[in-house]
């Protein structure tokens, strides 16, 4: 079983690191913020299932972004993978899409235990990890692939219990020319 674990840890961070090794593909269209949320969370719900974690998605909006659909689709993975890893106990994970002037931003809030203050900073650095199983690889993925897409990432406690991971992504162009 020792060897099965570490096994898997191995053929985990050897992907991982082949995945941030090769460059980013750029093949970009205007995608909608809401319909990669629903995928995310079809794909996620199993798992939050076994520790009786609910995913509620949120949108009031319609917006696209500019994006590798299959990058921005492994950031949220990552993001809402990393919540449901948190919490200890049942509870819910918040997916929130909205638009903020010109931007839109997307909100992945956890019940969790919330990050460590003394190493918030440290968080997204190659190999850290808080997590036993942990790769320390995930959030330098996830930020490697927001910064390919001028995407900002802010991660912080929220006042009750639990963190927040909010990304702020410029919004694609309305090809109408009309605003809303």
């Amino acid at each position: 079983n020792v060897m099965i674990e570490e096994v898997d840890k191995i053929e985990s961070i050897t992907s991982e690191l082949l995945f941030i090794s090769k460059p980013l593909t750029d093949n970009r269209s205007e995608e909608k913020v809401t319909k990669m949320m629903q995928d995310v969370e079809l794909l996620l719900q199993s798992q939050a299932n076994q520790k009786d974690i609910q995913i509620q998605l949120q949108s009031s909006t319609e917006a696209s972004i500019l994006c590798d659909r299959s990058q921005i689709k492994q950031v949220l993975i990552n993001l809402v993978k990393n919540a449901i890893e948190a919490m200890e106990q049942s509870g819910k994970i918040i997916v929130e899409a909205e638009e903020i002037e010109h931007k839109v931003k997307l909100s992945v809030v956890d019940e969790g235990c919330g990050l460590p203050e003394d190493t918030l900073h440290r968080l997204g650095e190659p190999f850290f990890t808080t997590k036993s199983s942990g790769t320390g690889l995930g959030l330098l993925i996830t930020k490697k692939i927001l910064t390919n897409h001028d995407a900002d990432l802010h991660m912080f406690n929220n006042a009750r219990k639990g963190s927040t991971f909010e990304i702020i992504f410029p919004k694609a162009d309305d090809e109408t020319g009309i605003d809303e």
